[in-house]
């Protein structure tokens, strides 16, 4: 009895002594236990370790318990402690686990906490630019002094502040420096000091037949127009300018300088921020139908072959050229890099053993959205004026166009940077603007031209052409036809100026013509991009016609 006893209540003490586990010395590196089999006396030492699995354990405690006999009397208490033992091995391994799952939830926490403040830190360094450190600072108000035009006096501008603004006038200078046509500017740290020196130089009858003083105007960005003939007149470039800002102010020309070409000059203008912004984004400008490059002028001194700052060109003491682009030892000109890179953050990087920053300025993944532009120019001068500044306003990425104007066989008044691809006819083109867009042709027939270019993970074909109203439709219909045959299931875009008269896309009537495209377009399952509601695309005196069409195949519509 004392046996049974014992033996139905040592579990429940191993499981209580079992929930707190330092009562136990199980934290040694082994646990001795001697086993007794019933078949027969022999004794045999079990070692357990604390890095055995739990799978072994839990089957070492099946075997005791599990066995074969039906009545358990003969476990003795021996047996009885092993069994216990191996509850308890089992329950620190189990609490060991916990321990460590808290443990590594814990480091877990701890590190994305940290991770999530060197974020927050490193977006507000992120965020943190010059203009905002300087954005505290206060401006020291200035004020110009020179000489009067009617004086003859020999005495200098200096003398004549020193005799005129003495000590006891408590006026508090902060900087006094020359500038240009002998004069000086004035500055202090307030405005109460400014309008001493004026009072000051007014009251003095003497002063104010001498010199003469105004404040500083305001400085706009500049722009360069490089290679100008000196032929042109500052008249014919304000009205190309105006031409492109769509306003009639004047800009102000600051300085000339020499130009790269025989009897040519490169000009400086000021220009306000809208205007600047838009005559940087055009790059070329037309004057007197020739194209001129346009960029923003620094007025800082840079080499263009070292890409230092503080000397020109002339000046270089290098021999080796540094690449603007790449930062490699090479020119600039001669780049075909893809990855952008600063020579003088590149140095830096060098120094302070930082990794450098590049970025892919081509990128195939990112052409995935193109803005297209289809226009009929109508074979005019004007309409071809108006088409860079137009493109450049609606940041088209390709245009389509029918009857462009022609002159010595080449399509004038835009950039000879724009890639551009003709029909045979010159009546139909495809046009690129983006030097980063880069396309290829795959027919040129002779009122329709074809390119296809790389968007996204698949190519897209588009198609220019032209029918007159005059000619056979299925000429033109038939070109292209073999287009869209010889690229099946591929992306197909056309805008074509094809003169039928439809209710499809916006006219009263049905002509001819018009039933010819629609059964072109039924037999090609294409898609209409033309609303019936959509403005006519052709305006003549009272006459008025939606003459340009819009279509895709089916893979472009998502």
């Amino acid at each position: 009895m004392a046996n049974k006893k014992k033996t139905s209540t040592e579990p429940t003490k191993s499981l209580v002594l079992g929930e707190n586990i330092s009562q136990y010395s199980l934290r040694s590196s082994t646990l001795q236990l001697s086993l007794s089999s019933s078949m027969n006396d022999q004794k045999e030492l079990l070692t357990f370790d604390e890095d055995a699995p739990i799978s072994e354990i839990i089957k070492r405690l099946r075997n005791i318990v599990n066995c074969k006999e039906i009545d358990r009397s003969h476990l003795s208490d021996r047996k009885v402690d092993i069994a216990n033992s191996l509850l308890d091995v089992l329950v620190f391994k189990c609490t060991q686990l916990t321990e460590k799952a808290l443990f590594n939830a814990e480091a877990t926490l701890q590190k994305n906490e940290k991770n999530e403040q060197n974020t927050t830190f490193s977006q507000f360094q992120e965020n943190f630019s010059y203009s905002d450190a300087l954005r505290g600072m206060r401006k020291p108000h200035t004020i110009l002094v020179y000489p009067a035009k009617d004086s003859s006096e020999a005495t200098s501008v200096e003398e004549i502040l020193k005799d005129t603004i003495r000590p006891e006038a408590n006026v508090k200078i902060r900087e006094f420096r020359k500038v240009k046509n002998q004069g000086v500017a004035v500055s202090c740290d307030s405005v109460k000091d400014i309008q001493s020196i004026i009072s000051r130089l007014d009251g003095d009858n003497s002063a104010k037949e001498k010199v003469s003083h105004r404040m500083p105007g305001k400085r706009h960005p500049s722009i360069i127009i490089y290679d100008l003939p000196n032929t042109i007149t500052d008249q014919e470039v304000q009205e190309a300018l105006r031409t492109y800002t769509e306003d009639g102010e004047n800009l102000r020309t600051r300085f000339k300088l020499k130009g790269r070409k025989p009897d040519t000059s490169h000009w400086v203008m000021e220009a306000p921020r809208q205007h600047f912004l838009q005559l940087k984004r055009f790059r070329k400008i037309a004057v007197n139908w020739n194209m001129f490059q346009i960029k923003e002028f620094f007025h800082v001194k840079r080499c263009q072959f070292c890409q230092a700052f503080g000397h020109t060109r002339q000046n270089c003491k290098y021999t080796v050229p540094n690449c603007g682009i790449c930062a490699d030892r090479h020119s600039t000109s001669y780049c075909r890099s893809n990855f952008q890179l600063c020579i003088n953050c590149e140095e830096s990087n060098r120094n302070s053993a930082t990794p450098p920053v590049s970025f892919n300025k081509v990128s195939s993944t990112c052409l995935k959205t193109l803005k297209v532009l289809q226009i009929n120019l109508g074979r005019t001068k004007a309409a071809n004026d108006t088409l860079h500044p137009t493109s450049d306003k609606l940041q088209s990425d390709l245009l389509l166009l029918q009857e462009p104007y022609i002159y010595d066989s080449q399509i004038k008044g835009i950039p000879q940077s724009w890639n551009i691809f003709n029909s045979i006819s010159n009546k139909a083109a495809v046009i690129i603007p983006s030097r980063q867009l880069h396309a290829a042709l795959i027919s040129c027939k002779q009122n329709t031209v074809a390119v296809k270019i790389q968007t996204g993970q698949q190519p897209t074909t588009f198609i220019s052409a032209y029918s007159s109203p005059y000619s056979n439709i299925q000429e033109t219909l038939l070109e292209i036809q073999e287009i869209i045959s010889s690229l099946p299931r591929e992306k197909i875009f056309i805008g074509a100026d094809l003169n039928g008269h439809n209710t499809l896309w916006g006219y009263s009537d049905v002509n001819s013509r018009g039933t010819a495209i629609e059964e072109f377009i039924l037999a090609n399952n294409l898609f209409i991009n033309n609303s019936s509601d959509a403005p006519p695309t052709f305006t003549l005196n009272s006459s008025k016609g939606w003459p340009d069409l819009s279509l895709c195949t089916q893979q472009m519509i998502g």
